[in-house]
Parts: C-alpha cells; structure tokens; sequence
C-alpha cells in the first residue's frame, strides 16, 4: 500500500513539473511574439514616419521653387539647393534635401529622413516641372547706382490699383521725394526705403540673359521666329519693314550707334546690340511696340543731346550702360525752361552695375507704370517668377 502510495505520489510529481514547463515554454513563446509584435509595429512606425517626412521633404523644395522668396537662402542661380537638420517643429525634422537644376524650367529633388530610427531611413526623389513667366514688377529698376539729383523724376501708376515701385540694387539719389512711391534700395538719400528683395537676384537681365537679343536678325514671337529688318541709316520720319509676313512685329536692329535727328515713330521695337553701340536722340522719338515685345534696347548708352530732345516710349525701355543729357534751357521768348524728356507708358530698366546716369541727367523723367504694356513673358529665362509646380515622376 505504501509503495503504491508513493509511486502515484511521484507520479503526480512528473506531471505538475511537465506542466510548469509547458507552462514555462508558453509563456516565453507568448513574450518573444509580443516583443517581436512591438518591434514590427516601432519599425513599421519608423518607415511610415520616414517616408512621411521625405515626402514633405520633397513638398518644402516645390514650395521653396514656386516662393522663392520664402526661402532661408538662394544660390547664385536663384532658387533654393536645400539643406541638412531641416526641423519641422518639435522632434520631426528631415536629415537632407537636395534641389538640382537639370533644365531650365525642370529640378530633380532628393530628400532623406530617418524619423528618429536610424534603421528606417527612408530616401524619396521627385523630379518637378516649374511654370514660371518673366514679369516686369517696378516702374523703375537698376542694377548698380542711380542719381537722379539733377533730374526732375515722376512716377505714377496706369491706375490707382497698382504699387508704383523704384528697386535699385545700389545706391539711389534723388533730389525730391516721390511720394506714394515704395523705393527698394541697398542706400538712399531719402528717409524711408526697403531693403532689396532676395528674389529676382537682380534687379534688371543682363543684355546675354535677354531672349531675342543675341538671335538677331531672328527673333521669336508668339512661338514663331521670324527676321528683324537691319537699320542701316540714321531713321526718317517712319519706320515700317516692307514685308510683315517676315516681320510681323516691326522689329528693327543696328549694330552700330544711331542717331534720331527728327521725329521718327516706329510702330514696333528698336534694339542697337553691340558693346559699342549708342542711340543719341536729338530730335523726337517715339516707339509704340505691339504686344509681347519691348520698345527699346539699347546695349550702351542714351543720350538726349538737345533741350528739346524726348523720348516717348508706349512699353519697356532696357539700357545697358547709362543714361545722359543736354542741360536745359530758357526761352527767351516764352520763358518757359526747356528740358530734354523721357516718357514712359510701361517702365524702365537700366542693367550696368556702375553709375547708371553716366555724367548726369539732367531732363524730365516720367515713368508710368503701366502693366498692360508690359506683357513680355519670354523676355528672359532670368528672375522668372514661378506661378506653379507639378510633380512630373517619383521616384
């Protein structure tokens, strides 16, 4: 009876051991899952939060190129290249981002982020379409020094709507102030300006960066190149190119100074190209281009040699070095003060880095901004302004 009793007693035994370590076995099982569970789940959040911040990675590059002007920096052509530990607020930040320039108007983006988990860096590149158009933005612009001190200056607008804007990427003086004008100066001699905008880089393109310039006689408009007719001669009375079906928007060019000795009109645009290359008005000029086209181009220098000298332009007017004229003078006779004037019904731009006025301007200067002349989208490919960003490929 006692040994029965011990054998069932040592019996018993063995079970509830095998049971404890079934036991043992299943517990450890169920922790190893929940702990490899709790893995999957921290990387899966890992890769979600990585990817998730590349892609806004990639967001923050278009919206940089579409706002150029919102961004920390520009590099010198213009446009944001990215960075590195961008913080998006709190502890969410992207480790890199690449922007490069692969077209004129098209960027390859390449943004990295680990979300916190070095394991689960996730990189994502995007390959984006900027649309963007030349918009002439100030009455008047100029890339180096301005004095106007000796210049009796006037600035309006077409309408009441629209800013009158002077950017001057210089140093600006001006004898008067101008008055419901918002100056946009490096230095000035008036009191209240505002500092120079980072974006266009430059106030005014350069005479290599202009669209239909080193082309001519060829030019582009509407999408077509058509042939510029070639100014050989100081200008008569009119100028009209003989065949519109080769040269639909009246352009002429010369290669050498010209003088307009009269009064000369043209319906469509003059361009003087060449480093060397003058127009001298002494009598009148007037210039009224057709859509989509500049009036006036000039590579060197203006000059109203006479008081009665004027210059009319209906768009814009580009200088590529200075602008300079006679003194004025009294009539005698009527006794009114006669200066030599340039008026513009669109806006000004004068592209040298030194002194733009030269020896001095000494006439009537009277820009109204008037956008409506202003529509030259393709003027260059320079100081865009970007109007939208699609995504052309992921990648």
């Amino acid at each position: 009876m006692n040994i029965r009793a011990q054998h069932d007693r040592g019996f018993a035994l063995v079970i509830v051991l095998a049971v404890i370590a079934l036991a043992a076995v299943l517990g450890y099982a169920m922790l190893t899952t929940a702990s490899l569970s709790a893995q999957i789940d921290t990387n899966t959040s890992g890769i979600t939060s990585s990817e998730t911040l590349a892609e806004s990675g990639v967001e923050l590059a278009a919206f940089y190129l579409q706002h150029p002007q919102n961004a920390p920096v520009l590099n010198t052509d213009g446009y944001w290249a990215g960075g590195i530990n961008i913080s998006l607020g709190g502890t969410l930040k992207i480790d890199s981002v690449t922007v490069t320039r692969t077209a004129p108007n098209k960027f390859t983006v390449t943004s990295t982020a680990s979300g916190g988990i070095t394991s689960s860096s996730r990189t994502i590149k995007a390959r984006l379409y900027v649309e963007s158009s030349y918009i002439v933005k100030n009455a008047i612009a100029c890339n180096g020094d301005f004095d106007l001190s000796r210049a009796a200056v006037t600035v309006t607008a077409a309408n009441a709507s629209l800013s009158k804007t002077i950017r001057v990427d210089g140093t600006l003086q001006v004898a008067s102030s101008l008055l419901g004008t918002i100056v946009q100066a490096v230095s000035s001699t008036l009191s209240t300006v505002v500092a120079v905008p980072t974006y266009p880089p430059a106030a005014v393109p350069l005479c290599a960066e202009l669209n239909n310039y080193d082309s001519l006689p060829a030019y582009t408009y509407n999408g077509s190149t058509y042939m510029a007719d070639e100014l050989t001669v100081d200008p008569g009375a009119t100028l009209l190119t003989s065949n519109l079906a080769l040269n639909p928007a009246n352009v002429w060019y010369s290669t050498t100074s010209r003088k307009i000795n009269s009064t000369t009109t043209i319906n469509g645009t003059l361009i003087l190209r060449g480093d060397s290359t003058d127009l001298e008005v002494k009598g009148t000029l007037r210039i009224r281009p057709i859509s989509g086209m500049p009036a006036l181009m000039t590579a060197r220098e203006l000059k109203l040699s006479q008081s009665t000298s004027l210059l009319d332009a209906e768009g814009l007017v580009w200088v590529g070095k200075e602008i300079n004229s006679a003194d004025g003078v009294l009539n005698i006779l009527t006794g009114l003060f006669a200066k030599p004037t340039i008026q513009i019904q669109g806006a000004l731009m004068l592209a040298h880095a030194g002194s733009a006025m030269g020896s001095g301007f000494r006439g009537n200067l009277k820009v109204t901004f008037t956008p409506d002349n202003l529509n030259l989208p393709n003027l260059t490919t320079v100081g865009q302004t970007p109007t939208s960003v699609k995504v052309l490929s992921w990648q």
